[in-house]
């Protein structure tokens, strides 16, 4: 009996070492298992988060959503960075300069965006400036040429030529080849874009001239104004060689189908604000002749880059390309290679990656940024003939 019980306490003994070993075998892979996901969430990679500030409705929305399609290729084109997504987040700055301060800080608090693009009216970006500033939040604009834009401000930055060089531009070629003597301004009050284009041309223009009584007049109208009688009814008098009108795009079309039911016969010359197909519309056969300064044309493929974009914004929208829609395009881009460049996603080591990109392809050429986040672009005029825009030359920048 005695033998018994020792052999089943040997054999319980038995059982229970053996219980204990499997079990703890098994707690061991299941403790093993756990630790695969906490390294997986370890290299789990992050989503950058590009906000983007555009007039999507309101007398502006035509660029904006010219730019905003440009954009929306480059993301579709390219919507990964170093194994991270990219995602936009779009917001309507309503053609307002306070809604634009609204837009910002909702993509900026709201959206936590790393970077941002925007936005098409210089007006609109200069009121936007301080903020992001002070949030320190790298942002590109697409077609915003007012040179104070990016002056005392190191976060912002700019894939277009700046305003001084396009004044000059049209006004070289007011006086080269249109054979121009005098000229009439005509400024858009409260607009910083059209007040101080209308100020760099005029400067340019009577330089070119030897200041012999060249600027005949210098006008102004507001914003949203429908008649331009008493204002034209002067201009008539003065019978400038050319009537330079660097406003929005809706009030130049209203004035030059006015003027030219008074028969002003001045030759009309207008901004990059003018390259939408809304200002031909609007304009009518009123704006048959009108010149006109902007960034791009479809007629020529500076870089390798510029060919996939046309190729992929004609299969996209059906239509040819705004130089709105190419510089939207190339802000993007001006941001992606920053991306590729930089040791995390980080808003302060996106802008230094930014502001040192060299020789970057865009739609519109190559992009280098300089030290105070500008880039040199060619100016190109353009013609409407005929209900469409024609290239006729360009000026090309000093190296």
């Amino acid at each position: 009996m005695k033998k018994i019980l020792i052999s089943i306490t040997i054999l319980s003994f038995l059982l229970i070492s053996i219980y204990l070993l499997l079990n703890t075998k098994q707690n061991i892979k299941l403790t093993s298992n756990k630790e695969i996901p906490i390294k997986i969430e370890e290299v789990k990679l992050e989503t950058v988060r590009i906000g983007v500030f555009e007039p999507l409705t309101g007398n502006s929305q035509e660029g904006g959503f010219s730019e905003l399609e440009g954009i929306k290729l480059a993301n579709e084109l390219y919507p990964m960075v170093n194994g991270n997504k990219i995602e936009l987040y779009i917001e309507d700055n309503k053609s307002d300069k306070y809604e634009t301060v609204n837009a910002v800080m909702r993509l900026i608090e709201g959206d936590k965006v790393h970077v941002m693009i925007g936005s098409w009216g210089s007006m609109y970006s200069l009121a936007a400036g301080p903020i992001i500033n002070e949030e320190e939040i790298p942002t590109v604009g697409a077609s915003c040429t007012n040179p104070r834009i990016t002056i005392g401000n190191q976060y912002y930055s700019r894939v277009s030529y700046i305003d001084t060089f396009q004044a000059t531009a049209l006004a070289k070629f007011a006086h080269k080849e249109l054979k121009a003597k005098t000229a009439v301004i005509l400024i858009e009050k409260g607009n910083d874009y059209s007040i101080d284009l209308g100020e760099y041309f005029m400067n340019a223009f009577a330089e070119l001239n030897n200041y012999q009584q060249s600027i005949l007049m210098e006008g102004y109208y507001q914003p949203g104004e429908d008649d331009f009688k008493t204002l034209l009814n002067t201009v008539k008098k003065f019978e400038p060689d050319v009537l330079f009108i660097p406003g929005n795009y809706t009030e130049v079309a209203k004035i030059a189908k006015e003027a030219r039911s008074m028969g002003i016969k001045s030759q009309i010359i207008g901004t990059d604000t003018l390259d939408t197909e809304k200002f031909i519309e609007l304009s009518d056969v009123s704006g048959e002749g009108i010149y006109f300064s902007t960034f791009y044309s479809h007629e020529f493929s500076k870089t390798e880059e510029a060919k996939k974009f046309l190729l992929a914004y004609r299969k996209k929208y059906d239509k040819n390309p705004t130089s709105f829609s190419a510089l939207g395009y190339d802000a993007y881009l001006l941001i992606y290679d920053a991306l590729k460049r930089v040791n995390k996603i980080d808003s302060k080591e996106i802008n230094i990656a930014i502001h040192l990109a060299k020789n970057v392809q865009g739609a519109a050429g190559n992009i280098t940024m300089d030290q105070n986040g500008d880039t040199k672009r060619s100016v190109v005029i353009k013609q409407i003939r005929k209900g469409s825009a024609h290239y006729i030359t360009s000026t090309e920048p000093d190296n």
